[in-house]
């Protein structure tokens, strides 16, 4: 389409590099919009540097794998940059996951560290029984709330709970806060995530996502969606999923933008905070926006910002689509992409509406962005 580029090459850059170009750009912009409490892309930065410390003095080293099982929380983003800045790798796991299930992720991942939520902390201790898993950190969702504010209904259930044996990571960053971290020296061939997908027969896989993936697939958004710094990153989906992880979260910290982020997803909560924020671009599932058009509340948010939304993970229903722009005045763009691609494979970019299959009625995804290639086979 017109302005879309000929070519995409992919940038030489690793996903921190592209994070701290972010910070140095404007350590005073916004990163994390967390309900009404905003921390900076220079407060994200001290906090991961904090926290990259804490991992060295645990051991980690360049390659090792740490496990981050975190709702949509300011933790996140920063065990992720945290992570990255001792030089390891994430393993994002869904909160949902019980004992049973984490015992194989410990084994199989070959983590040397566990970062989870504090409800979710007991699970990890014992799944962590018979693995190479040898530290526990946990966090709670309450530790970036602005206390000045209304508790969010959303955690009205939230309470404290201490778990034997476990670091606190407030406590973690306070320790070790102004710490001096060496550059871990990645490259773009190191693995940023290994991401477990249950797309094949079988236990689940876990896809290395490589830095240069990251990279690469956070450009290919943010040109097909025309992300800069002045747009605000609503994430409906987890982070601990390839679509918040990559189409939302390395987006924001590639063009500098803030993320918006509510725990876990609620369509009125969602909307309230779209409202709240002002914001602009936003990608999830065809449920998300089931729910979120079956919200009484829809109508009376003003959304007039959200103009740069997508939607991948499952056909779109161009009905889904048209409901959609008519309530909210944007077009619901179709994607399709995977865990193994480190997200996009097609898209359809933004100002263009894809056609409808005359035979089974099907929204289009799109066409391969530039530099990629796609097959279709019988």
């Amino acid at each position: 389409p017109p302005g879309y580029p000929a070519n995409l090459e992919a940038p030489d850059v690793t996903a921190l590099d592209v994070f701290e170009g972010s910070v140095s750009r404007n350590p005073s912009a916004p990163a994390v919009h967390y309900f009404e409490r905003t921390l900076t892309y220079g407060e994200v930065d001290r906090a991961a540097s904090s926290l990259a410390a804490a991992l060295a003095a645990l051991g980690v080293e360049r390659g090792d794998r740490v496990i981050v099982q975190l709702q949509n929380i300011p933790q996140f983003v920063i065990a992720v940059v945290g992570v990255w800045k001792a030089g390891a790798t994430v393993v994002p796991l869904n909160p949902m996951y019980r004992e049973r299930e984490l015992s194989f992720y410990c084994r199989d991942s070959g983590a040397r560290v566990f970062i989870a939520m504090e409800s979710c902390g007991e699970e990890a201790r014992r799944a962590m029984a018979g693995s190479g898993v040898c530290h526990l950190v946990t966090t709670s969702e309450l530790d970036y709330v602005d206390l000045s504010s209304p508790l969010p209904s959303e955690l009205s259930d939230s309470a404290r709970v201490r778990v034997e044996g476990a670091l606190d990571f407030m406590e973690l960053l306070k320790e070790h806060k102004g710490a001096a971290v060496p550059s871990p020296g990645l490259t773009r061939d190191d693995a940023a995530y290994i991401t477990y997908t249950s797309g094949t027969t079988g236990p689940p896989k876990g896809a290395l996502n490589a830095h240069g993936n990251v990279s690469y697939a956070a450009t290919v958004f943010a040109t097909a969606y025309r992300v800069t710094a002045d747009d605000r990153v609503l994430v409906m989906p987890p982070f601990i999923h390839v679509t918040g992880s990559i189409c939302l979260l390395a987006v924001a910290t590639l063009a500098g933008a803030p993320v918006i982020i509510g725990y876990r997803f609620e369509a009125g909560e969602m909307l309230r905070l779209a409202e709240r924020w002002r914001a602009t671009y936003t990608n999830g599932p065809l449920t998300v926006y089931i729910a979120l058009l079956n919200h009484p509340s829809i109508r009376e948010r003003d959304l007039s910002s959200l103009r740069k939304v997508l939607s991948g993970g499952a056909p779109v229903s161009p009905r889904v689509a048209r409901e959609f722009e008519e309530v909210t005045g944007a077009y619901l763009h179709n994607a399709y992409g995977l865990t193994e691609t480190t997200s996009p494979g097609i898209l359809t970019p933004l100002g263009v509406k894809g056609p409808v299959d005359a035979e089974t009625g099907a929204l289009s995804i799109g066409f391969p962005p530039r530099g990629s290639i796609a097959k279709v086979v019988d």
